[in-house]
């Protein structure tokens, strides 16, 4: 994943296969589970890979240092697409499971 600094496109299809394979736990020889999670595991790359750059690169060193870190916003996960760009049915989400408005400011 290092070794792609200089291949943004590589980079990014190399972390969203991290995602699919060690976060979404999805079995890399499931085609068809691969392919329904495609847009699901690529915003989670661009958060991971946004966040990223925004600390190591970005981040004023005596901001680090006091662990003031500006955090990039939590990725929408409305309108997921599945592999061939058809819109998935939305999900309805327990009100137990959804964080307090303005939790992550």
């Amino acid at each position: 994943y290092t070794e792609l600094l200089d291949s943004p496109r590589d980079r990014l299809d190399e972390l969203k296969n991290l995602v699919l394979t060690h976060i979404l736990l999805l079995n890399p020889d499931d085609q068809k589970a691969l392919d329904l999670h495609e847009d699901h595991a690529e915003r989670i790359a661009w958060y991971i890979e946004t966040q990223y750059q925004n600390i190591v690169h970005d981040l004023p060193d005596s901001f680090y240092r006091k662990a003031r870190i500006a955090w990039v916003d939590l990725p929408d996960f409305s309108n997921l697409k599945d592999g061939s760009g058809r819109i998935l049915e939305e999900i309805p989400i327990d009100s137990e499971d959804i964080l307090p408005t303005n939790w992550w400011r």
